[in-house]
């Protein structure tokens, strides 16, 4: 993919984050079909 654009990878972010909580956030999470716009409630 980066290849098709002729671009590399600089820099990595790594988040260190517990499943519990990522769980949570994409079970908060909905969807506005007509926009395609996410939002936590």
């Amino acid at each position: 993919m980066l290849a098709e654009v002729n671009t590399t990878v600089e820099a990595v972010i790594n988040f260190n984050v517990p499943d519990e909580v990522l769980v949570e956030r994409i079970s908060g999470r909905r969807v506005h079909s007509a926009s395609g716009r996410s939002y936590h409630v």
